[in-house]
């Protein structure tokens, strides 16, 4: 009875969600006449929308639903080795040695207004970080930017970059006789123009909603709107039981036994692997996690079968190099494929014997010295919970260890990882968009900075000088082979120095309901994936066909 009472609840909150959407809209383009079998609906899990579509803002309260309207410079084919692919730049190459990049604009695109995309829109979008530094938080390696004749934009380095490429994926191309006559740190955009195959219709703080437009360069959506309901996770999954939602990227655990089988035809859920993991990060400025042995003890000391059969949301145990074999098989060195880290108690406690470690009444102990251990992690994600609690669970089951569990909102979260200001923290390890990026995102030394100051990148602070020397070395070659081998040996680090602990692998959640779209990406034989923004939204929306049309 209480949890009929609670659905009921959450389903008159969506249904109120509806009608303050609706009255919203007439402000800005009524939407009371869509039909539900025109719509495309796909869950905006911020709680409340902001209409703010400035694509650079370093407000935490930007939108996240600009997707269709702002496209990126360059797409990654993330099932197929993470491959870059052409998208609003249709060509590009190196030259100077690595040192320069020049991408050529795609012709024939427009802006939702009519006027055309040149590369002098590139030029000017490029330019943006350069001049203001707040637009991009995370910093740009290239040092500078410059017109190539009248359809080419070629960025420069101070060194080869040739992995630098696969940053240009997060490069939105923005109108430049718009932009050039607004402040670009402070501009909220409420009414974006961009090259994407739809502009906003209506908007409220429930709900945004996006209608489809005529003349866009990739071809037309089946679909006349796409919107973009507010809702937490837990609502999202009644939306999508009863017909709300066409996709939620939301982990769910028990998805597969209490969703898809209550109909197979109409439900889906199988996330694929998104490259990256989810794991442990250390504070290696500090004891005990600067001693190797401490480490390889907290990783031999988890049972990552157990962590992902209580996780149940499609989450497989992470392979022993941070390299998810169904990506990166190619990349791997064969001693190391197919090869998850095995529960080895003993292991583990000889680790911590072998450098004068014990755990006394729950505590880390050396030398008269304790140290308490405690974990962060971020509370916005709900599977984050569960895989905290299991690994908790785990060490105290096999070493004695008690572990204190913080719970922090991602606001503060992110911060206080980045600053160095934690202990252990629950992370995304490896952003997965490259073998490269797998390893520079979590463990390059070129990206540590001193405990307080924020880090775009290497939180635990892993300063090795031969990781250093290796990730240089791949920024300055796409000669294949030679990427090949540096990586077989930053994999070998991985392994044998553990900077950080892979745990399962990070996915690409994903979870459908088929009763009005059909001709979804399969799994396993598609070019593309089912996804929430950028090209790979767009390109499965093209695919998707209405029920009673397929």
């Amino acid at each position: 009875m209480a949890e009929m009472s609670r659905r009921n609840f959450l389903r008159a909150a969506g249904t109120a969600a509806v009608a303050v959407e609706l009255g919203g809209c007439a402000r800005s383009g009524s939407t009371s006449d869509v039909r539900r079998s025109d719509t495309f609906s796909v869950l905006n899990k911020d709680v409340q929308a902001v209409r703010n579509y400035n694509a650079f803002s370093p407000s935490n309260h930007a939108t996240p639903s600009f997707g269709l309207v702002y496209e990126q410079l360059v797409r990654l084919d993330a099932l197929h080795g993470a491959r870059i692919r052409p998208w609003l730049a249709s060509a590009w190459e190196f030259s100077d040695g690595g040192r320069t990049l020049t991408f050529t604009a795609r012709r024939g695109v427009t802006f939702s207004d009519g006027t055309p995309m040149t590369a002098n829109d590139i030029f000017y979008t490029l330019q943006l970080p350069l001049k203001h530094a707040e637009l991009t938080p995370s910093g740009v390696e290239y040092t500078g930017v410059h017109m190539v004749g009248r359809d080419k934009v070629a960025l420069t380095f101070d060194e080869p970059s040739y992995q630098n490429l696969v940053e240009c994926v997060n490069v939105r191309v923005v109108p430049r006789h718009i932009w050039q006559h607004q402040d670009p740190v402070k501009w909220t955009n409420p009414n974006p123009v961009g090259t994407g195959p739809t502009v906003l219709q209506g908007f409220s703080s429930q709900q945004s909603t996006f209608r489809r437009r005529k003349g866009y360069w990739g071809g037309d959506l089946p679909m006349e709107y796409v919107r973009y309901p507010c809702a937490t996770e837990d609502a999202a999954k009644l939306m999508l039981i009863d017909g709300e939602l066409d996709l939620a990227t939301i982990a769910w655990p028990g998805a597969t036994q209490h969703y898809v089988p209550k109909d197979p035809r109409k439900y889906r859920y199988n996330p694929p692997p998104a490259g990256g993991s989810e794991g442990v990060a250390f504070n290696l400025t500090t004891p005990p996690w600067n001693d190797v042995h401490v480490r390889r003890a907290m990783s031999l000391a988890i049972d990552r079968k157990v962590v992902s059969r209580v996780m149940n949301d499609g989450q497989l145990p992470m392979y022993v190099t941070n390299l998810d074999d169904r990506i990166y098989r190619d990349w791997i060195a064969p001693e190391y494929r197919g090869k998850v880290q095995q529960l080895d108690v003993a292991g583990a406690r000889h680790e911590l014997q072998q450098a004068g470690w014990s755990v006394q009444n729950g505590r880390l102990v050396k030398d008269g010295r304790t140290h308490r251990v405690s974990m962060r992690f971020c509370n916005d994600y709900p599977a984050w919970h569960i895989e905290s609690a299991v690994l908790v669970d785990q060490w105290r089951k096999h070493l004695g260890l008690d572990v204190e569990l913080i719970a922090q909102p991602g606001a503060t979260f992110f911060d206080q990882v980045n600053s160095g200001h934690f202990d252990i923290a629950l992370w995304f390890c490896g952003n997965g968009t490259s073998m490269y990026q797998s390893y520079h995102s979590i463990m390059d030394p070129a990206l540590s900075v001193s405990a307080g100051k924020v880090a775009t990148g290497n939180p635990g602070r892993w300063n090795d000088p031969a990781t250093k020397s290796l990730l240089a070395g791949m920024r300055q070659t796409d000669h294949e082979p030679t990427l090949q081998k540096l990586g077989h040996q930053l994999q070998k680090i991985v392994v044998e120095q553990v900077p950080f602990v892979p745990n399962v692998s990070g996915n690409m959640w994903c979870v459908i309901n088929q009763s009005y779209w059909t001709d979804w990406p399969d799994d396993r034989t598609s070019k593309m994936i089912a996804a929430d923004s950028g090209p790979d939204l767009v390109l499965m929306l093209q695919q998707l066909k209405r029920v009673n049309q397929a």
